[in-house]
């Protein structure tokens, strides 16, 4: 840069001294032929250029350290170079933990349905010698017949009467009536009771009927329930009471036997026709006047 500087400078200056006259006389008078100037004279009169002098640079000052530039105003090729390094980086991470949660697992359990199991046989006792019979009182063995036209079992025993006792006919009547039965044995001085007797009780001219041991249409407190005659918008409902004896002789009620009509004409009571033991209460528990032939019952 320097050098270009000098060189216009000496440029300028011989250009200068030129137009001056420095280097040229006017003439002092024109001639109107033009003559033919002597160059010889011309470029002898020129000056010459002055003898460029080697340019020898001056040493460079120390330059004091600067702060590095962005780079973005960096010159070329002093460009960072940026080269990829994979730093490990430890980032947290949470881990799940395995949590115990109770897990319930279906199983099936066998449920039991309640099953009416019929009563096991009774052992047969030895017959009772005459003097013991007392012929005013029986032993109830239930009762069994037809309900909905479907036989109707006896639910002490799961059929019919047990071992030792009579079935005893009451209602019947061919293409009429279904028959209907109960059970009995004479009773023992002295032996209790396989099965306690809790009254019976149905309908009279299509109205309940008390139970005689009760005074309503029921069974006393803890005797079973059941049904053993009836069909529907043809014979109203029968019921008799019973439990299972806890062995001793303090009974609810005592049964002095039953009675009816099969085929039109009365059964009787064993041992007494139409009538009840001395002491006890005939009533009737079962009737429907052109339906129903009527039943009854002793009971003290």
């Amino acid at each position: 840069m320097t050098r270009f500087i000098t060189a216009i400078l000496v440029t300028a200056t011989a250009v200068t001294q030129l137009l001056t006259g420095c280097g040229l006389q006017e003439p002092t008078s024109v001639s109107r032929k033009p003559s033919t100037p002597d160059t010889s004279v011309l470029y002898a009169q020129r000056p010459q250029p002055p003898v460029e002098m080697p340019f020898v640079p001056k040493p460079a000052p120390p330059q004091a350290p600067t702060k590095p530039m962005p780079p973005s105003y960096r010159p070329i090729g002093q460009q960072p170079i940026f080269v990829p390094v994979q730093i490990p980086v430890q980032i947290p991470v949470q881990v799940p933990v395995p949590v115990q949660v109770p897990v319930q697992i279906p199983v099936q359990v066998p449920v039991q349905f309640p099953v009416r199991v019929p009563a096991p046989p009774i052992e047969p006792l030895p017959p009772p010698a005459p003097e013991d019979l007392d012929p005013q009182i029986f032993d109830f063995g239930g009762m069994f017949g037809y309900v909905e036209g479907q036989f109707r079992p006896n639910a002490i025993t799961g059929s019919r009467c047990p071992t030792g006792y009579t079935e005893k006919q009451i209602l019947g009547q061919y293409n009429v009536d279904w028959p209907l039965y109960y059970c009995y044995r004479p009773h023992v001085q002295g032996r209790a009771a396989d099965w306690d007797f809790g009254g019976a009780f149905g309908y009279i001219e299509g109205q309940a009927a008390p139970n005689p041991v009760t005074g309503y249409a029921g069974c006393p407190y803890g005797f079973n329930k059941t049904e053993v005659y009836g069909q529907t918008n043809k014979d109203w409902p029968l019921y008799f009471c019973w439990r299972p004896t806890d062995g001793d002789f303090d009974v609810t009620a005592q049964f002095g036997g039953m009675w009816g009509y099969v085929d039109g004409q009365t059964t009787g009571n064993p041992g007494r026709g139409t009538s009840c033991p001395i002491d006890y209460h005939q009533v009737r528990v079962f009737e429907a006047v052109n339906c129903d032939y009527p039943v009854f019952i002793c009971v003290r």
